[in-house]
C-alpha cells in the first residue's frame, strides 16, 4: 500500500487493459449498427470492426509500451546503482 500512495506503483497498465475491453465492445457495438443499417453501411460496419479493432488494440499497446520503458530504465537505474562511476 505504501508503494501505491508513493506512486512508485503504476495501476494504469491495468487500467489500460479495461480500456482496451471497453474499446472493443464499443466498437463492436458501433460495427453491428453500421452493418443493420444496410446498402454500404454494411462495408463501412465490416471496415469500423477489422480496423477499429485493430486501433484499438495499437493504442492500448503503445501506452503500455511506455509503462514496459519506464520498468527498464528502472532495472537499469538498479543495476547501476552498486556501481563507482
Amino acid at each position: 500500500m505504501g508503494d501505491f500512495m508513493r506512486f512508485r506503483r503504476m495501476i494504469t497498465p491495468v487500467f489500460i487493459q479495461v480500456v482496451f475491453w471497453l474499446g472493443l465492445l464499443g466498437n463492436l457495438v458501433a460495427s453491428i449498427v453500421l452493418i443493420s443499417r444496410g446498402g454500404v453501411s454494411v462495408l463501412g460496419g465490416f471496415l469500423l470492426l477489422l480496423f477499429g479493432s485493430l486501433m484499438v488494440r495499437v493504442y492500448c499497446e503503445l501506452i503500455i509500451l511506455l509503462f514496459r520503458i519506464y520498468d527498464s530504465l528502472k532495472n537499469i537505474e538498479r543495476k547501476g546503482s552498486g556501481s563507482v562511476a
